[in-house]
């Protein structure tokens, strides 16, 4: 997932966020990991 206005520059790997500029991964909040599992 990538928010808004990040800039990447490398593949972002599954449930990971990339934010900022210049992007940097992060783990999703668990909140959003589940509610992506449906």
């Amino acid at each position: 997932m990538v928010a808004g206005g990040a800039l990447v520059t490398k593949n972002v790997p599954s449930w990971k966020l990339a934010i900022g500029v210049p992007a940097k991964i992060q783990e999703l909040p668990k909140d959003l990991k589940e509610l992506n599992r449906i």
